[in-house]
């Protein structure tokens, strides 16, 4: 940091170090074109300044529901949770798991259904569902089965069940009934 208390480049440079490492560990898909698999030289009574920085905003992230818990395993780790099944014919399982809930490997998702362009929310519903389903194929955590359909390859966490509703039926859905 510098005299001002703002950040200079170095401090940025670490700062962006740290969270990629932390949302590396994580079920979120990444986009950095540099992954910073090395920490920057920084010195060490800059770095306990920056370690406080980045713990303190990791919080507050937290606070707002971005979690930094690592990615589940299919296996579980011992915590409370329960499986419920998607009713039929929907190939799914989301376990509820410390409050979030995993939509689990081996369930099958959909490209959002064309019908919801023309939806009255000027077709934001069938963007942001399709952006989500494209993450989960590039990221490799769901393989394509047909054009339309792709089948999850590892847990996916949420904080509601309704995005993994969205994403198994293609429509909008409250995910409580599903």
């Amino acid at each position: 940091m510098t005299d001002n208390n703002s950040f200079d480049k170095l401090s940025i440079d670490y700062l962006e170090y740290y969270f990629i490492q932390a949302f590396a560990k994580t079920q979120y898909s990444l986009e950095n074109q540099d992954l910073r698999t090395t920490a920057p030289n920084v010195n060490v009574f800059n770095l306990s300044t920056l370690n406080s920085f980045a713990s303190q905003t990791q919080f507050l992230l937290e606070a707002m529901g971005i979690s930094f818990q690592p990615n589940i395993s299919a296996n579980g780790d011992g915590n409370e949770e329960e499986t419920f099944q998607a009713r039929s014919p929907y190939q799914a399982s989301i376990k509820l798991q410390d409050g979030r809930f995993v939509l689990q490997t081996n369930s099958v998702i959909k490209a959002p259904l064309n019908k919801t362009k023309a939806w009255s929310d000027g077709g934001n519903f069938h963007k942001r569902s399709q952006r989500r389903y494209n993450q989960l194929l590039e990221s490799g955590k769901a393989i394509k089965i047909d054009e339309l359909t792709a089948k999850l390859v590892d847990n996916v966490e949420f904080t509601s069940p309704s995005t993994p509703a969205e994403l198994c039926l293609g429509v909008s859905q409250n995910g409580w009934k599903f």
